[in-house]
């Protein structure tokens, strides 16, 4: 449960179950921009970010390849809820793309 609160709403965020598609992923990753490597060390797979940046592909490619990795490495663990709080990571900050991914809205 995410809660967001602001001076004129409340907003209830239900995190989504299960583990994202990999539509959502490449979804995701046309949106990061060069936030594909914040979100990787938050995710925990630095050991593939090096190799990944010296690849000659677009950011957005990047952060699909990065994004499949997590989710190939950690199977069933790679949950909407992990990947949603390393969006809300203060040094990612991309709220709204964990909005957008990871919570249904209430």
């Amino acid at each position: 449960l995410f809660i967001y609160a602001s001076h004129l709403e409340l907003i209830f965020f239900v995190v989504k179950i299960g583990t994202p598609s990999d539509d959502e992923l490449e979804h995701l990753a046309s949106k990061l921009g060069d936030a594909w490597k914040k979100l990787g060390r938050r995710l925990k797979i630095q050991e593939k970010l090096d190799e990944l940046r010296k690849l000659n592909e677009d950011l957005s490619e990047k952060g699909y390849k990065m994004l499949r990795h997590w989710k190939e490495v950690n199977g069933s663990a790679a949950t909407y809820e992990i990947l949603g709080h390393a969006l809300l990571h203060g040094l990612v900050n991309r709220r709204d793309l964990a909005e957008e991914f990871c919570y249904e809205k209430q």
